[in-house]
């Protein structure tokens, strides 16, 4: 199953409110659209967490728990859905393929900072806080 996993630093796990009627994927990475906290999109640069506890689709705005990074340097496990990870990849700017992985041929966001090389599909990464949250 694609999704990141808080792997390294000091996560703060909070709840947090949802939108009605809105999916939100445990194991996605989140971001605030202005108004309310969603599933990030490809386009997203401004990413805040991970979402640990999920919710369908209903009419309830319940709260979830996400996992909010403490710091630049927190990392996270990350599965590779667009491209093949290498270790010369190491340091490289990439994008999100969707809310749950990464695409490794793309920086047009710039949004994820390849950390460390597991496999051709996992990898280890940290938001980029140049285009991220602070």
């Amino acid at each position: 199953m694609a999704s990141f996993v808080p792997a390294n630093g000091n996560w703060q796990y909070k709840r947090i409110p949802t939108k009605a009627n809105t999916v939100y994927t445990a194991g996605a990475l989140y971001y605030n659209d202005g108004t309310d906290n969603l599933d990030a999109v490809t386009t997203a640069e401004e990413l805040y967490g991970i979402i640990i506890e999920g919710k369908a689709s209903a009419a309830n705005t319940n709260p979830i728990t996400v996992a909010v990074p403490t710091s630049p340097q927190c990392e996270f496990y990350g599965t590779v859905g667009t491209g093949t990870l290498t270790a010369a990849m190491i340091g490289r700017y990439v994008d999100l393929a969707s809310s749950t992985t990464v695409d490794v041929t793309a920086s047009t966001e710039d949004a994820l900072e390849v950390c460390g090389f597991i496999s051709a599909t996992e990898g280890l990464f940290k938001i980029n806080y140049s285009k991220g949250k602070e």
